[in-house]
Protein backbone atom coordinates (compact mmCIF):
# COMPACT_ATOMS: atom_id res chain seq x y z
CA UNK A 1 0.00 0.00 0.00
CA UNK A 2 0.91 3.33 -1.05
CA UNK A 3 2.56 5.62 2.47
CA UNK A 4 3.55 8.97 2.66
CA UNK A 5 7.18 8.38 1.01
CA UNK A 6 5.88 6.91 -1.88
CA UNK A 7 3.43 9.61 -2.57
CA UNK A 8 5.76 12.58 -1.72
CA UNK A 9 8.48 10.96 -3.83
CA UNK A 10 6.06 10.44 -7.03
CA UNK A 11 4.99 14.05 -6.55
CA UNK A 12 8.43 15.61 -6.72
CA UNK A 13 8.39 13.16 -10.50
CA UNK A 14 5.34 14.72 -11.43
CA UNK A 15 7.59 18.24 -12.01
CA UNK A 16 5.32 20.14 -14.78
CA UNK A 17 2.56 18.36 -14.20
CA UNK A 18 0.91 20.07 -10.92
CA UNK A 19 -2.85 18.90 -11.69
CA UNK A 20 -1.13 15.31 -11.58
CA UNK A 21 0.75 16.40 -8.71
CA UNK A 22 -2.63 17.96 -6.57
CA UNK A 23 -4.47 14.70 -7.45
CA UNK A 24 -1.90 12.50 -5.93
CA UNK A 25 -1.95 15.04 -3.08
CA UNK A 26 -5.24 14.68 -2.00
CA UNK A 27 -5.85 10.95 -2.95
CA UNK A 28 -2.27 11.16 0.24
CA UNK A 29 -5.06 12.62 2.30
CA UNK A 30 -7.73 10.15 2.04
CA UNK A 31 -5.35 7.61 2.42
CA UNK A 32 -3.05 9.03 5.54
CA UNK A 33 -1.63 12.21 7.21
CA UNK A 34 0.49 14.56 5.00
CA UNK A 35 3.88 15.47 6.38
CA UNK A 36 6.19 18.84 5.15
CA UNK A 37 7.84 16.61 2.60
CA UNK A 38 4.67 16.13 0.71
CA UNK A 39 3.38 19.40 1.26
CA UNK A 40 6.43 20.88 -0.11
CA UNK A 41 6.67 18.43 -3.24
CA UNK A 42 3.30 19.80 -4.22
CA UNK A 43 4.07 23.43 -3.76
CA UNK A 44 6.87 22.81 -5.73
CA UNK A 45 4.95 21.59 -8.69
CA UNK A 46 2.28 24.30 -8.40
CA UNK A 47 4.72 27.21 -8.32
CA UNK A 48 6.69 25.99 -10.95
CA UNK A 49 3.57 26.52 -13.71
CA UNK A 50 3.10 29.81 -11.81
CA UNK A 51 0.09 28.72 -10.27
CA UNK A 52 0.71 30.86 -6.86
CA UNK A 53 -3.19 30.33 -5.82
CA UNK A 54 -2.35 26.75 -5.49
CA UNK A 55 1.16 27.10 -3.73
CA UNK A 56 -0.78 29.82 -1.23
CA UNK A 57 -3.68 27.90 -0.30
CA UNK A 58 -1.03 24.74 0.31
CA UNK A 59 1.39 26.82 2.59
CA UNK A 60 -1.84 27.68 4.66
CA UNK A 61 -2.96 24.61 4.53
CA UNK A 62 0.24 23.90 6.06
CA UNK A 63 -0.09 26.01 8.74
CA UNK A 64 -3.75 24.27 9.91
CA UNK A 65 -2.20 21.15 9.85
CA UNK A 66 0.31 22.31 12.34
CA UNK A 67 3.67 21.90 10.30
CA UNK A 68 5.98 24.07 10.25
CA UNK A 69 7.22 25.75 6.45
CA UNK A 70 10.39 25.89 5.82
CA UNK A 71 12.34 28.38 3.76
CA UNK A 72 12.17 26.13 0.45
CA UNK A 73 8.18 26.29 1.18
CA UNK A 74 8.16 29.88 1.24
CA UNK A 75 10.58 30.40 -1.25
CA UNK A 76 8.46 28.36 -3.48
CA UNK A 77 5.49 30.72 -3.01
CA UNK A 78 7.18 33.97 -3.33
CA UNK A 79 8.23 33.10 -6.54
CA UNK A 80 4.50 32.12 -8.03
CA UNK A 81 3.70 35.18 -7.08
CA UNK A 82 6.57 37.00 -8.21
CA UNK A 83 6.27 35.70 -11.33
CA UNK A 84 2.25 35.87 -11.72
CA UNK A 85 3.05 39.57 -10.66
CA UNK A 86 1.22 39.38 -7.40
CA UNK A 87 4.56 41.02 -6.12
CA UNK A 88 2.87 42.85 -3.07
CA UNK A 89 1.79 39.54 -2.18
CA UNK A 90 5.03 37.81 -2.40
CA UNK A 91 6.53 40.74 -0.17
CA UNK A 92 3.98 40.16 2.45
CA UNK A 93 4.99 36.71 2.87
CA UNK A 94 8.80 37.22 2.54
CA UNK A 95 7.64 40.05 5.95
CA UNK A 96 5.98 36.33 7.45
CA UNK A 97 9.19 34.88 6.69
CA UNK A 98 11.29 37.02 8.35
CA UNK A 99 8.79 37.45 11.05
CA UNK A 100 8.77 33.80 11.74
CA UNK A 101 13.04 34.04 12.66
CA UNK A 102 13.67 32.01 10.02
CA UNK A 103 17.24 32.91 8.15
CA UNK A 104 16.25 33.31 4.33
CA UNK A 105 18.86 31.40 2.05
CA UNK A 106 20.40 33.23 -1.54
CA UNK A 107 17.42 31.75 -2.87
CA UNK A 108 14.99 33.58 -0.89
CA UNK A 109 16.49 36.79 -1.01
CA UNK A 110 16.25 36.56 -4.71
CA UNK A 111 12.81 35.56 -4.47
CA UNK A 112 11.99 38.32 -2.77
CA UNK A 113 14.37 40.99 -4.93
CA UNK A 114 13.01 39.71 -7.85
CA UNK A 115 9.13 40.92 -6.65
CA UNK A 116 10.69 44.08 -5.45
CA UNK A 117 11.61 44.06 -9.32
CA UNK A 118 8.63 43.06 -10.84
CA UNK A 119 6.79 45.89 -8.75
CA UNK A 120 9.32 48.48 -9.72
CA UNK A 121 9.97 48.75 -6.28
CA UNK A 122 13.87 49.81 -6.82
CA UNK A 123 14.39 51.50 -3.05
CA UNK A 124 13.13 48.43 -1.71
CA UNK A 125 15.46 46.20 -3.96
CA UNK A 126 18.05 47.81 -2.55
CA UNK A 127 17.22 47.65 0.81
CA UNK A 128 16.44 44.24 0.83
CA UNK A 129 20.10 43.73 -0.91
CA UNK A 130 21.94 45.48 2.13
CA UNK A 131 19.90 43.37 4.31
CA UNK A 132 20.89 40.14 2.41
CA UNK A 133 24.39 40.79 1.82
CA UNK A 134 25.01 41.10 5.78
CA UNK A 135 24.57 37.82 6.33
CA UNK A 136 24.51 36.01 3.03
CA UNK A 137 26.48 35.92 -0.05
CA UNK A 138 25.06 37.25 -2.92
CA UNK A 139 24.82 35.04 -6.31
CA UNK A 140 25.18 36.16 -9.72
CA UNK A 141 21.39 36.61 -10.30
CA UNK A 142 21.40 38.77 -6.95
CA UNK A 143 23.77 41.19 -8.68
CA UNK A 144 21.55 41.19 -11.82
CA UNK A 145 18.56 41.98 -9.73
CA UNK A 146 20.18 45.07 -7.62
CA UNK A 147 21.60 46.37 -10.83
CA UNK A 148 18.70 46.61 -12.58
CA UNK A 149 17.06 48.26 -9.51
CA UNK A 150 19.53 50.93 -10.09
CA UNK A 151 18.62 51.66 -13.69
CA UNK A 152 15.35 51.91 -12.98
CA UNK A 153 16.43 54.57 -10.29
CA UNK A 154 18.88 56.65 -12.44
CA UNK A 155 21.45 55.79 -9.23
CA UNK A 156 24.41 54.85 -11.40
CA UNK A 157 26.80 55.21 -8.43
CA UNK A 158 25.64 52.66 -6.91
CA UNK A 159 24.98 50.43 -10.27
CA UNK A 160 29.18 51.03 -10.70
CA UNK A 161 30.15 50.14 -7.06
CA UNK A 162 27.97 46.55 -7.60
CA UNK A 163 29.16 46.01 -10.83
CA UNK A 164 33.03 46.51 -9.66
CA UNK A 165 31.80 43.10 -7.12
CA UNK A 166 30.00 41.43 -9.29
CA UNK A 167 32.57 38.26 -9.65
CA UNK A 168 30.99 37.42 -13.12
CA UNK A 169 29.91 40.41 -15.70
CA UNK A 170 27.69 39.51 -18.16
CA UNK A 171 26.08 41.87 -21.53
CA UNK A 172 22.99 42.63 -19.25
CA UNK A 173 24.80 43.82 -15.93
CA UNK A 174 26.81 46.18 -17.96
CA UNK A 175 23.60 47.38 -20.19
CA UNK A 176 21.67 48.21 -16.78
CA UNK A 177 24.86 50.01 -15.24
CA UNK A 178 25.31 51.77 -18.94
CA UNK A 179 21.97 52.80 -18.64
CA UNK A 180 22.36 54.00 -14.69
CA UNK A 181 25.01 56.02 -16.50
CA UNK A 182 23.02 57.99 -19.18
CA UNK A 183 19.68 58.21 -17.04
CA UNK A 184 21.95 59.98 -14.59
CA UNK A 185 23.75 62.10 -17.58
CA UNK A 186 27.49 60.51 -16.29
CA UNK A 187 28.72 60.45 -19.09
CA UNK A 188 32.48 59.92 -17.61
CA UNK A 189 31.48 57.11 -16.34
CA UNK A 190 29.35 55.65 -18.81
CA UNK A 191 32.49 55.84 -21.40
CA UNK A 192 34.92 54.50 -18.74
CA UNK A 193 32.33 51.24 -18.68
CA UNK A 194 32.09 51.14 -22.16
CA UNK A 195 36.25 51.16 -22.28
CA UNK A 196 36.26 48.37 -19.78
CA UNK A 197 33.72 46.08 -21.34
CA UNK A 198 36.91 44.27 -23.09
CA UNK A 199 38.47 43.47 -19.77
CA UNK A 200 34.97 41.86 -18.59
CA UNK A 201 34.81 39.53 -22.07
CA UNK A 202 31.55 41.12 -22.92
CA UNK A 203 31.84 42.46 -26.34
CA UNK A 204 30.79 46.31 -26.86
CA UNK A 205 28.03 46.04 -29.65
CA UNK A 206 25.99 48.57 -30.69
CA UNK A 207 23.16 48.77 -27.94
CA UNK A 208 26.08 49.72 -25.71
CA UNK A 209 27.51 52.77 -28.32
CA UNK A 210 24.09 54.05 -28.52
CA UNK A 211 23.50 53.33 -24.65
CA UNK A 212 26.98 55.67 -24.69
CA UNK A 213 26.02 58.53 -26.80
CA UNK A 214 22.69 59.34 -25.06
CA UNK A 215 24.81 59.60 -22.03
CA UNK A 216 26.76 62.36 -23.93
CA UNK A 217 23.92 64.03 -25.52
CA UNK A 218 21.83 64.46 -21.55
CA UNK A 219 25.44 65.65 -20.11
CA UNK A 220 25.53 68.18 -23.34
CA UNK A 221 28.67 67.04 -24.50
CA UNK A 222 27.75 66.96 -27.89
CA UNK A 223 31.34 67.49 -29.24
CA UNK A 224 32.44 63.57 -27.70
CA UNK A 225 29.26 62.50 -28.96
CA UNK A 226 29.78 63.59 -32.43
CA UNK A 227 33.09 62.45 -31.97
CA UNK A 228 32.29 59.13 -30.90
CA UNK A 229 29.51 58.74 -33.47
CA UNK A 230 32.04 58.97 -36.09
CA UNK A 231 34.39 56.67 -34.82
CA UNK A 232 31.50 53.40 -34.52
CA UNK A 233 31.91 52.42 -38.18
CA UNK A 234 35.43 52.45 -38.22
CA UNK A 235 35.69 50.55 -35.10
CA UNK A 236 33.78 47.65 -36.15
CA UNK A 237 31.98 46.52 -39.38
CA UNK A 238 28.95 45.66 -36.79
CA UNK A 239 28.71 49.40 -35.18
CA UNK A 240 26.67 50.68 -38.31
CA UNK A 241 24.34 53.44 -36.90
CA UNK A 242 20.76 52.85 -36.70
CA UNK A 243 17.62 55.34 -35.86
CA UNK A 244 18.75 55.36 -32.06
CA UNK A 245 22.77 56.28 -32.83
CA UNK A 246 21.36 58.74 -35.20
CA UNK A 247 18.71 60.22 -33.23
CA UNK A 248 21.59 61.00 -30.25
CA UNK A 249 23.80 62.44 -33.20
CA UNK A 250 21.04 64.85 -34.55
CA UNK A 251 20.29 66.07 -30.55
CA UNK A 252 24.33 66.64 -30.80
CA UNK A 253 24.01 69.03 -34.08
CA UNK A 254 21.48 69.95 -32.45
CA UNK A 255 22.91 71.49 -29.38
CA UNK A 256 25.99 72.61 -31.23
CA UNK A 257 23.69 74.43 -33.65
CA UNK A 258 25.32 72.41 -36.25
CA UNK A 259 22.34 72.79 -38.51
CA UNK A 260 23.22 71.61 -41.72
CA UNK A 261 25.34 68.27 -40.81
CA UNK A 262 21.90 67.39 -38.45
CA UNK A 263 19.72 67.42 -41.96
Amino acid sequence: KANVISYSTTMNACRGHWQKSLALFDALCREALPNSISFNACISAASLETQWQVSLQLLRDMDAALLDANIISYTNVLKACSAALHWSKALDLFGELLQQKQRPDVMGWNAAMAAANAGSQWQLLLQLWEAMTSGSKPNNISFTLAISSCEAGSAWQEAIRLLRRMPGIGPPNAGAALNSCAKGAAWQMALEVLEKLPEWQVEPGLVSYNIALDALVKGQEWQRCLHLFHRMPQLSRQLQWDRFSCSSAIAACVRGQLWSEAK
